[in-house]
C-alpha cells in the first residue's frame, strides 16, 4: 500500500514540489488518477540485499557527499539507468518509424534539392 502525496493547490507550489523531488534525486513522480482525485505518489521503500564488488562499493563511497547513504544512490543510479533505458527505447520507436518513411522522406528531400540553384 502506498501513501499518496496531495496534488498541490497552485502552479507555484507544484513547481516547488517538483523542485524537491528533484533535489531528493527522484527522477520522476508517479501520476495516480483515482475516482476523486488527481494526486501523486513516490513509490514504497522496500528493503532488499545487494551483493557488490568491494570496488564497487569503494567507488560509490566516494560520491556519498552528494547522498545521504549507499541506498540514496544507488536509488538515484537505478533511477537514472532505467531513465536512460526508456529514453533508448523511445528513440528506437521513432528510428523505425523515420525508417519505414525513409523512402518517401529522401524522394521529397531529392524534390526539394532539385528546385536549389547554384551559383
Amino acid at each position: 500500500m502506498s501513501r499518496g502525496l496531495a496534488k498541490p493547490k497552485s502552479a507555484v507550489a507544484h513547481k516547488t514540489a517538483q523542485e524537491q523531488v528533484r533535489g531528493a534525486g527522484i527522477v520522476e513522480w508517479i501520476p495516480l488518477v483515482s475516482s476523486s482525485r488527481l494526486g501523486y505518489i513516490r513509490s514504497m521503500k522496500i528493503k532488499t540485499s545487494v551483493t557488490l564488488s568491494e570496488e564497487l562499493v569503494s567507488a560509490i563511497d566516494r560520491y556519498l557527499d552528494r547522498f545521504k547513504n549507499r541506498s540514496a544512490f544507488l536509488e538515484a543510479a537505478a533511477r537514472t539507468y532505467i531513465a536512460k533505458l526508456a529514453r533508448d527505447e523511445r528513440n528506437a520507436g521513432d528510428l523505425e518509424i523515420i525508417n519505414r518513411q525513409a523512402a518517401r522522406l529522401n524522394s521529397e528531400a531529392f524534390d526539394v534539392l532539385s528546385y536549389q540553384v547554384i551559383p
